[in-house]
Order: structure tokens, then C-alpha cells, then sequence
């Protein structure tokens, strides 16, 4: 534990936690010297963006700015005598960009700023107090764009496309110089890596875009100040592929940094050096000792970046205080370098016990303060806190010392993606060709994990080679998924979602802990469309299992169960089981799916990763499906129809029949049925076993990597529904790790059941 009892802070609780779940947060300090902070709020089935400023004496009133279905990511600056503040809404079917200025005395009529056939998200405020500009991500189709606006007096000039010529960006920042100058910040994907950009506007016109970062690594998330010189400083995250010995695969993370003279013509600071490791609460430890990685409600990837009234440039971030501490429990640390004299000091911790802490989009040069917003701890976990210091001299402030992470090896998964041979099979006259999914993944969206929506889809589609995916973040740990983030999520599945190149659905896990006893009683909620509703289980009517049930009936989506336990209900819509997943193989110990099956439910067997790694595709569990085609429709079709198997990571062929009906299908027959088995794996040697109502009834061997297994099973029970799966293992070493740290590429494979009635 960091010791910090020797730089106090001053604080001020803007008592936020009782208007209901605060999301998104930003704060600022007006002319005056009044602190502003603005926030979206969750409740009941409404959004809301509600402001409150602290005078230096005491609290404004909450005054309401914008209430609807959906509105949220508030930005809200200094400009002029007042504040301006931003916001996204979902209306209908587009997202909106909002503002409103208060000009010191009355706020100004909402006027919406993107254009009628584009979305808009991400926005980002900067100012020099009386010039204002607003960037934005404005997304039509499947490109996306940065665009930027300044203003005169309350309304809103041209609008600029900042990324020209650029498919997929991301992310704006947005800097102004005392003179006007404004610098614009972005990350960009293209060819399989995010790069860092800058665009700079000066003496009335745009000049040529920058790229910042330098090499193949994934380089994203990107903040931008001015220094004394008025120079722009930027920082970054970089992200690089890494593995260890068993094939475990994650991310090494680091924070970047570079300064460009004035005119951006010279690079002061050299951007390729990584300036801080960020291993400690994101990145598990395999060696000598393996660690668990869990959750956290803070902020662990968001390198921050000012300067202080004495010109010196301190960057900033946050770090999960214990490394492989409890989700719920663990806060975090305010950590900091500081450039001076042409180096970077040691990294020192300046603040801990609190969540997300952010920077002011602007704040009076004045005095020698250092201001902060956060969330607070785990009893004040719905409260903002304003805290704020006088800058702290490095030397006083402890330093924080971080373990060795050993036993990984830097990768480059883009090199290693491979052509995928579509494998193929006939049933009864119709073609099913195989394709390879990883149907549940969490985002920033859940409240205890990080990864952007955008960065998961790419990693699963580009970096692990999947077919198709599904994000299904909570509708409640902790806190609840709000209706933006339910539509946020929908707009990246319609988004990504394309025939021929990756599929990609809507989903979310509902995430019961009222099972009757059972620790959770968890489902996968996939939708065949982009359309349809969140039904959370903290609302009445979907509290129960059976209150969801009927709930999904009257929509168009299936669900999967998933976990060590769960309790089933007699509906159509339970159509699959998740049997492994990151945390476990849960068939490994088969008595309660056995149990299930024995009662008569019917399931077919999937893997999902159910990652909070960031790592869709490799994290130790997959789902094959035989469809008709790489359409949505089809590979939805397959998995209702339960033609589908689960492995533990690899892409191992899986063919198992009974007569002629094929996996997750039902037969009906007088005879003994004859199974037929054909299997390649990646490995060798390979066996498979046959199970029958939960009893292995034929095992067979092969030294090499294929089998073909023809069987006749002359006691089948008469007059009863039988089911037979198959297990593959082929013989590559699958050690366990902790908590959600798994093995990309397992050794395993499980059919869905086939259902004999003799």
C-alpha cells in the first residue's frame, strides 16, 4: 500500500450518487473561478445530463440540461463568461451531437452540430478560454471520420473533415494555443494497426496531417497539451502482441510520449520509447508464478498529459493500486512523470483511493494547483470529487516501484494471420461450410473491464482471424449498462457487420445473482438484428430467469447459458450451453450438464471466451458453426439449430452424424444407430471419445492428426431419447492458469448432442 498521509489534497463531493448511476463525467473552471462539473446520469429507464458548480463556498443547485431515452458523454468547457457543453443522444435512428452555452447568466437554445445522414460520438472540447473548438467521430456507414467546429459567440461556424483520406478514426483531442492555433489529436486504423495523428489549424487555414506514432504496434487513445512555447505535447497508449512458453497470448502495454516544435516541422521527444510500463493490474504474470488478473472500475489505459504554472509537462495516468487485487474492492493510484531539464523524472504516485480520475478540458493559470475529478471509492461509488493541491515536487512524493513481468515473448499477430481454408460438409444434400466465432466478449462497456468497441472488433477480425463475434457486455455488475451504452454496442454491430468479411451481433450477458441459490444464473442474449430491446434483471420484469424467458420470446433472439451452474427454463430460446470458456472448462466436471440433459433439455454445446482481456478469438475458448453461408442470418440459423461445437481455443474439424441426422439434430430410428465420426486436428496424436447419456461407450486412437470413426451401438436403450456427443483431445499441452488467463489454443473439442429416440 502506497503511503500518501504526507501530501494531503483538499476535496469537495459533489454528492452525485444519489440521482442514480453516474456514467461519463467532465469538469472545467469558468472565468470566474467557478468549477463546473457536467455528468450523465442513469435511471429508471432515463438518461440525463445534469450540471453543478461549486463557487469556492458551496454547491449550485443539480440543474438539468437534457433529459431522453438517451443522452450521454458530457464534455462541458470554459468560453467566454460562461461554459459551453456538449453531448450525444440516440434518437430515432441516428446519433446527435449537442450543445448548449451558458453565456454567465441564461444557457442558449440546444443546437445540434453533426449533419442529418452522419452519427456522432466521442466528442472532445478545447479552448484557450475564448476561442472554442469541437471535434468530433462522425460515422457514416462503415467509415468514420474526425470533423471539428469553432464557434462565434453561441453558434456554430463550417464544419471541417480533420482526417482526410482515412477509413477508420477515432478518439479526437483538441488543443488551443493562446493565439488561436488549434491542434487536433486522433487514432486511425488501417491495414491491421492504430497510428497516432495530428492536424494542426493555424493563421486561418489547415495544414498537412502528421502521423505521430512509428511501427506496427497498436497505438491509440491519445491526449494533447501546449506547453509554455505553446508547442504541443502528446501521449498515447501502445499496445504489442505478446505470448509465453504454453501460448497464452495478451498484451504487453506501455505509454508513450513525443513534443513537435511550433510549426510541427521537428520532433523534440522521440515517440518510439516506451516512457511507462503499464503490466501491473492489466497484464497477468506467468512466470516463476502465475497471477490472476481481475477487474477494475477505474481507468487503466488513458494516458493524460498538462503543464503546471511553472512549465513543466507532467504526465499522467492511473493504475489499479494491487495488482491482482478484488474487482469490487481494489482503487486506484493517481501516478505521474514529470519533464524537466530535457528528462523524465522517476514515476511517483501523487493520489490513491479513488476511480477514473480526469483532467479539466480547461483551467485559470492563477495559482500553482494541480485539479482533479474522480469517482469515488467503493462507498461513494456513485459520488464525483473535485480534489486539488498545490503541485508537488517529485522528490517528495513516493515512488512506485513495479514487479518484473517475465516469461512473455513480443509477437506480431498480424504477420501470423493465415488464409483459412474453409472446410465443408454435405448433410442430406445441402452444403454447410464451417466458420469460427467467439460469441462472448466483453468491452469498456462492462463496468469492470476496458477495451474499446471498435479495438475489440478489429483484434477479433484481424489480429485472432475470427469468422464472427459477438460483444455482450453486462446489463448489471455492479453498475447498469445504460440505454446509450445498449445502443452504442448496436451501432458498432450494424456497423461491422458485413456479408463475406465478418459477422458480428448484438448481444449482452444478463447477469443474474438471484438463481435460486446458484452464485449467478448468467445467459448470453444474441440478436439476429440490430434492433431489439435490453431487458436487465435489476427491472422487475425481467428479475427471474422465467420473466426473461418470456421476455425474449417476443423478441428474435436465442440464449445461451453459461458458468459452472445455471438454472434452465422449458423455453424455445434456450438453445445453447457454454461448456468452456476463459475461466474454465466447465465440461471437465460434466455432472450438472449431464444432470440437464438427462432431464430432457436439449442444448447444443459452444465456447466463448467470455474475455475481459481484451483478447477476443484467443483466449482459451471458440464456437464452430455450420451455416449455409457467411451471412448473419445463416450463422444465426446454425446456432438456434444447434449446429455448433465448442473447443477450448483451436480450430480443430469436427464431424459427428447418427444415421443421417448430423450434430445438434434429433433422429428418430428402429435400428441400432450408426455413428460416423470424422476428425482432423492440429495436434497429433488424437482420440475421441463417444458419450452416450453421459457415459463413455467407444473410444478410439490415432497417431497422427485425423481419425475417421464408424460405430454401431447395438445397446442403444430401447423405447427412451438417448444422447451421444463426441470429446476430441489431441495430445498438445493445456496447462490452467487463474482466473480469466487461459491457453489460446487448447486441445479440446465437444459436439453438440445428437438426440436418439429408438
Amino acid at each position: 500500500m502506497v503511503n500518501l498521509e504526507s501530501i494531503p489534497w483538499k476535496s469537495i463531493n459533489f454528492k452525485t450518487g444519489h440521482e442514480g448511476r453516474v456514467g461519463n463525467f467532465s469538469f472545467t473552471q469558468d472565468k470566474k473561478g467557478r468549477i463546473w462539473v457536467a455528468f450523465d446520469n442513469f435511471k429508471e429507464g432515463k438518461e440525463k445530463v445534469i450540471v453543478r458548480y461549486w463557487d469556492g463556498r458551496k454547491l449550485s443547485p443539480p440543474q438539468q440540461i437534457a433529459s431522453e431515452t438517451s443522452c450521454c458523454k458530457p464534455q462541458i468547457t470554459s468560453y467566454l463568461d460562461g461554459v459551453a457543453l456538449v453531448w450525444c443522444s440516440k434518437r430515432k435512428n441516428q446519433w446527435g451531437l449537442y450543445c448548449k452555452i451558458f453565456d454567465g447568466e441564461k444557457w442558449s437554445e440546444k443546437i445540434k452540430i453533426n449533419r442529418k445522414n452522419e452519427d456522432a460520438l466521442s466528442p472532445s472540447l478545447g479552448t484557450n478560454g475564448d476561442d472554442l473548438w469541437l471535434a468530433w467521430e462522425a460515422h457514416k456507414g462503415r467509415v468514420s471520420a474526425i470533423r471539428a467546429v469553432t464557434f462565434k459567440q453561441d453558434k456554430p461556424q463550417r464544419k471541417i473533415k480533420v482526417s482526410k483520406g482515412m477509413t477508420y478514426s477515432y478518439r479526437p483531442a483538441v488543443s488551443v494555443s493562446k493565439e488561436g492555433d488549434v491542434y487536433i489529436v486522433w487514432d486511425s486504423y488501417f491495414k491491421g494497426t492504430y497510428n497516432v495523428f495530428l492536424r494542426v489549424y493555424r493563421e486561418g487555414e489547415w495544414r498537412e496531417i502528421y502521423r505521430v506514432s512509428s511501427d506496427y504496434r497498436w497505438e491509440f487513445m491519445s491526449s494533447v497539451t501546449l506547453d509554455s512555447s505553446q508547442r504541443p505535447w502528446i501521449t498515447w497508449l501502445c499496445l504489442t502482441d505478446v505470448a509465453n512458453a504454453d501460448g497464452v497470448i495478451d498484451q504487453w502495454p506501455t505509454i508513450r510520449c513525443t513534443c513537435f516544435e511550433k510549426g510541427c516541422h521537428k520532433v523534440k521527444v522521440e515517440a518510439s520509447r516506451d516512457l511507462v510500463s503499464l503490466c501491473h493490474g492489466l497484464l497477468p504474470k506467468v512466470y516463476p508464478s502465475k497471477t490472476s488478473v481481475w477487474g477494475y472500475l477505474g481507468r487503466r489505459r488513458k494516458p493524460m498529459i498538462m503543464m503546471d504554472i511553472k512549465g513543466s509537462i507532467w504526465l499522467l495516468w492511473e493504475r489499479k493500486e494491487i495488482h491482482d487485487g478484488s474487482t469490487i474492492k481494489t482503487t486506484g493510484l493517481l501516478c505521474a512523470k514529470r519533464f524537466e531539464d530535457e528528462k523524465w523524472s522517476e514515476e511517483v504516485v501523487l493520489h490513491r483511493g479513488h476511480l477514473l480520475y480526469t483532467l479539466p478540458t480547461y483551467m485559470l493559470r492563477s495559482k500553482n494547483e494541480i485539479w482533479v475529478c474522480t469517482r469515488g471509492g467503493l462507498e461513494t461509488l456513485g459520488d464525483l470529487h473535485i480534489l486539488w493541491r498545490e503541485w508537488i515536487d517529485v522528490k517528495e512524493c513516493p515512488v512506485f516501484k513495479s514487479d518484473k513481468w517475465l516469461g512473455w515473448r513480443f509477437i506480431n499477430l498480424n504477420k501470423k494471420r493465415k488464409m483459412k481454408i474453409r472446410r465443408k460438409v454435405r448433410v442430406r444434400g445441402v452444403e454447410y461450410k464451417l466458420y469460427w466465432g467467439d460469441i462472448h466478449c466483453h468491452s469498456a462497456l462492462s463496468a469492470d473491464a476496458e477495451g474499446e468497441l471498435d479495438e475489440l472488433i478489429f483484434y477479433a477480425r484481424d489480429k485472432a482471424n475470427l469468422d464472427f463475434c459477438a460483444i455482450t457486455d453486462n446489463d448489471c455488475y455492479i453498475l447498469p449498462m445504460s440505454n446509450s451504452e445498449w445502443f452504442l454496442a448496436q451501432h458498432y454491430s450494424k456497423k461491422f457487420n458485413s456479408s463475406r468479411r465478418f459477422v458480428i451481433f448484438s448481444g449482452y450477458e444478463w447477469s443474474s445473482r438471484n438463481g435460486n441459490g446458484l452464485p449467478y444464473n448468467h445467459r448470453t442474449i444474441l440478436y439476429h438484428t440490430d434492433d431489439q430491446p435490453i431487458f436487465r434483471w435489476i427491472e422487475p420484469s425481467s428479475k427471474k430467469i422465467e420473466d426473461l424467458c418470456r421476455c425474449i420470446e417476443n423478441t428474435n433472439g436465442i440464449m445461451s447459458a453459461h458458468h459452472q451452474k445455471w438454472k434452465l427454463c422449458k423455453s424455445e430460446r434456450e438453445r445453447n450451453v457454454e461448456v468452456c470458456s476463459g475461466w474454465a472448462v466447465y465440461i471437465d466436471d460434466p455432472k450438472w450438464i449431464h444432470k440437464h440433459l438427462n432431464r430432457g433439455y436439449k442444448f447444443g454445446f459452444i465456447g466463448g471466451s467470455d474475455s475481459h482481456r481484451r483478447n477476443p478469438g484467443l483466449c482459451g475458448a471458440l464456437t464452430g458453426v455450420y451455416a449455409r453461408s457467411f451471412t448473419r442470418k445463416d450463422i444465426f440459423e446454425a446456432m438456434k439449430n444447434r449446429r455448433v461445437y465448442a473447443t477450448n481455443g483451436s480450430r480443430i474439424f469436427l464431424d459427428f452424424r447418427i444415421n443421417d441426422s448430423f450434430i445438434g439434430e434429433e433422429c428418430q430410428t428402429t435400428q441400432s444407430p450408426k455413428i460416423k465420426v470424422t476428425v482432423e486436428a492440429t495436434k497429433s496424436p488424437v482420440k475421441v471419445d463417444i458419450y452416450r447419456n453421459g457415459e463413455i461407450i467407444y473410444t478410439s486412437t490415432d497417431p497422427g492428426r485425423k481419425i475417421h470413426v464408424r460405430f454401431i451401438d447395438k445397446e442403444c436403450p430401447r423405447g427412451e431419447c438417448s444422447y451421444y456427443y463426441v470429446m476430441v483431445l489431441q495430445n498438445n499441452r493445456v496447462p490452467e492458469y487463474p482466473s480469466n488467463v487461459a491457453v489460446a489454443e487448447g486441445n479440446r473439442a465437444w459436439s453438440s448432442p445428437i438426440w436418439v429416440y429408438r
